[in-house]
């Protein structure tokens, strides 16, 4: 019955934006500054866009948006410098930094840890042109009058069949 009820009032809460995740709300203090919806913040909120510099620069300012997917907390670190904990099925937003890249790491309280590059977002979306990867070809759509067919060579299906021979099959049953 216990587990029914908070896993109710879990998945209400984590419906309603970023207000937090079940009992672990996100305290109203930390929503309004340049690192917004953590629940905990380890650094100066004022002063952190001055002390991290992007990886790679783009004009003007924009935020960070970092997304917790997990229904545990991750303690978020940004260009080596640990900027708060933040809670499960939430995104956090820092603002105010330069715009560009920045190397986010996420860290879990069972010591699983990865770091990603995340772009900085403006008004208009990411603030860096996208680059293509010269690895990825690209893919003919068939048309609705073209149905594709895929067609093996006579040859080719032939050597594909395996054969057998008259004796294995008695052979491997007894």
């Amino acid at each position: 019955m216990t587990l029914l009820l908070l896993s109710l009032l879990s998945t209400s809460s984590a419906n309603d934006g970023n207000k937090g995740f079940g009992i672990w709300e996100v305290d109203p203090t930390y929503t309004q500054g340049n690192l917004a919806y953590f629940l905990e913040i380890y650094v100066d909120d004022a002063e952190f866009a001055s002390q991290v510099e992007p990886k790679t620069a783009a004009e003007g300012t924009g935020e960070l948006h970092i997304r917790n997917n997990s229904t545990t907390f991750e303690f978020i670190s940004i260009n080596g410098v640990k900027v708060g904990r933040l809670g499960p099925l939430t995104t956090a937003k820092v603002k105010g930094l330069k715009a560009g890249t920045y190397d986010v790491t996420i860290a879990y309280p069972h010591g699983f840890e990865y770091t990603t590059e995340v772009a900085t977002v403006g008004a208009d979306g990411p603030q860096l042109p996208l680059k293509k990867d010269p690895n990825v070809k690209p893919v003919e759509m068939p048309t609705p009058d073209v149905v594709p067919t895929i067609t093996k060579p006579d040859d080719e299906a032939e050597e594909a069949a395996p054969e057998k021979k008259a004796g294995e099959a008695g052979a491997k049953k007894q």
